[in-house]
């Protein structure tokens, strides 16, 4: 085996010791990151209730139905309200 090869083998050696050296030392842990408690969110406070159906009165031969309907939303802001059948 020549020289050059010998030097080689021997320089990877100590350069494999070296990384597996830093790589397993014991370096300082960092502490904990602190803790934020978290806030539970409020809840809307919105409210639909139903009324009674009732039959409307009209002269044409189709039937027409009103139903009360009524929103309440305590502090919260409502820009639209959609009713489906």
């Amino acid at each position: 085996m020549s020289n050059r090869t010998l030097i080689l083998i021997i320089a990877l050696i100590l350069i494999t010791v070296g990384l597996l050296w830093m790589a397993l030392k014991n370096s300082p842990v960092p502490p904990p990151a602190k803790t934020v408690p978290t806030v539970m969110p409020v809840l809307p406070q919105t409210s639909i209730l139903f009324g009674d159906l009732s039959a409307v009165l009209s002269t044409t031969s189709a039937k027409t139905y009103s139903l009360p309907i009524k929103i309440s939303t305590v502090n919260n802001k409502v820009t639209v309200v959609q009713l489906e059948l």
